[in-house]
């Protein structure tokens, strides 16, 4: 229960600047645009932000062609509704740090891909991606699902 009261105070102390972070996230364009996407610019605006309280020797942002035998591996999705999925240029951003021998481990997994904006009009806010608050509710693609939850990963090791 002691860790609990010590996240709660830091999120207390620092709650401007995580609802800060994440309507920069969520003000970027990370469109899933298949069969290509486009979440480049928010994986390096979290690679950015994590590099200044993780060694870059413990961050990695990779390509997923870059994995050896990805494409073979029984798990990979290589369609999507019948066309060929574009992996270049939406890379994959992984960051650890390494507890004491023998404690457990723990894994934070997310996505930044948001699903495509279309034509339709927002009631609150014109702009799908504005990052904006309203009545204490943060609105934009990605807010909910998952740019919040990616955030908050990140912010975890930072506690750390």
């Amino acid at each position: 229960m002691e860790y609990v009261k010590k996240v709660d105070a830091w999120v207390n102390r620092n709650k401007d600047k995580i609802a800060e972070s994440l309507s920069s996230l969520i003000r970027i364009k990370t469109e899933n645009l298949s069969p290509t996407g486009n979440e480049k610019p928010g994986q390096e605006y979290l690679y950015n932000m994590v590099s200044k309280f993780i060694k870059p020797c413990d961050i990695d942002m990779f390509e997923l062609d870059d994995v050896e035998g990805i494409r073979e591996h029984p798990l990979f999705f290589p369609t999507m509704a019948g066309m060929e999925k574009e992996y270049k240029g939406r890379p994959n951003l992984v960051a650890k740090l390494s507890g004491k021998k023998g404690d457990r481990s723990i894994l934070f997994s997310g996505h930044m891909d948001t699903f495509p904006i279309g034509k339709g009009v927002w009631k609150v806010f014109s702009d799908p991606v504005s990052g904006r608050i309203k009545d204490g509710k943060m609105y934009g693609r990605g807010s909910l699902d998952m740019k919040a939850g990616t955030l908050a990963g990140f912010l975890c090791l930072k506690l750390y």
